[in-house]
C-alpha cells in the first residue's frame, strides 16, 4: 500500500498534480481546506469540491481531517464567534453548508499501522482531561467527540484555568490547535509516529534531528512543495 501525506491544503489545488503523479493507493488530507491570504473564496471553494468529487468517486481511500481553519466555519463556532486569524466573515455560511454537506467525510484522527494522523497532535493530557485512554479505541473516541461534542475542539476549550497561549502552544490544547514544542514535550508515551500539520515548516525533518523520528511536521506544500510517502512501513520524502 502507498499512501500519500498531504499538508495544509488552505485552497491549493497542488495536491491534483501530487496525486496523479504518484498514483496512490490512500491519500491523507492533514486538514484546513479553507482560510488564504492569496487565494480568493471562489478558489477555495471550488478546490473543496474538487477533493470531495475524489474522496466520493475515486477507487483511493481518501481521508480528509479536521483543521482548526474548518472548525471555525462548524455552526457552533459560527454562532459563539468562534473564528481565528484569516476567518471569511462574508463566506462563513457558505463554507459551513459545504462541510455539513459532506460531513461524514470529515474526522477529526486517523491512525494507520503506528502512524496517528491528525491536523496538530494528540498529547496526553488531553486525553487525560478528555478521560480517553490511549488505547485501540482513542481514534474512536476522538472521532465521536468531534461529532457529537465539537465545541471541545474550540480553542483552550480545556486546560488549566486562567492559561491560555494565544498561539496555541501549551499541553492543554486539542488535536486542531497544539503546536510542535508542547506536542513533542507531552507525548512521548503514546506508543505512536505523529504525522501532523498545522504549523508551518521550512521542510519536513525526515531524519529527525529535531523530533527523534516520532514526529514529523507536514505543513510544507506553501513552502517547499514538500509532502510524506509511506510505503511497506517505510518514509520518505518528496517535493512538488
Amino acid at each position: 500500500m502507498k499512501t500519500i501525506v498531504l499538508g495544509d491544503t488552505h485552497g491549493r489545488g497542488i495536491w491534483q498534480l501530487i496525486v496523479q503523479r504518484e498514483n496512490p493507493d490512500r491519500v491523507i488530507f492533514i486538514g484546513d481546506y479553507w482560510d488564504s491570504f492569496d487565494i480568493p473564496f471562489l478558489d477555495q471553494m471550488y478546490n473543496f469540491k474538487q477533493i470531495v468529487h475524489y474522496a466520493r468517486t475515486s477507487d483511493k481511500e481518501v481521508i480528509l481531517l479536521t483543521g482548526n481553519h474548518d472548525v471555525h466555519y462548524q455552526r457552533w463556532a459560527i454562532n459563539s464567534g468562534e473564528n481565528y486569524s484569516g476567518f471569511q466573515p462574508i463566506h462563513a455560511n457558505d463554507i459551513c453548508q459545504e462541510l455539513e454537506l459532506n460531513q461524514d467525510l470529515m474526522q477529526m484522527a486517523y491512525k494507520m499501522d503506528n502512524f496517528l494522523f491528525t491536523h496538530a497532535g494528540v498529547t496526553q493530557t488531553w486525553l487525560d482531561v478528555m478521560e480517553i485512554k490511549s488505547d485501540e479505541n482513542m481514534v474512536d473516541n476522538i472521532n465521536d467527540y468531534a461529532k457529537y461534542k465539537p465545541q471541545m475542539f474550540a480553542f483552550g476549550a480545556v486546560g488549566r484555568k486562567g492559561y491560555v497561549d494565544s498561539y496555541g502552544d501549551n499541553i492543554w490544547q486539542n488535536p486542531t490547535w497544539i503546536r510542535p514544542k508542547s506536542l513533542m514535550k507531552d507525548s512521548k508515551n503514546l506508543g505512536y509516529i505523529q504525522i501532523v500539520g498545522h504549523t508551518t515548516q521550512n521542510q519536513i525533518d525526515i531524519k529527525g534531528k529535531a523530533t527523534g523520528g516520532k514526529y514529523y511536521f507536514i505543513d510544507t506544500l506553501e513552502t517547499s512543495g514538500e509532502y510524506l510517502i509511506i510505503e511497506d512501513g517505510q518514509v520518505r520524502v518528496e517535493k512538488t
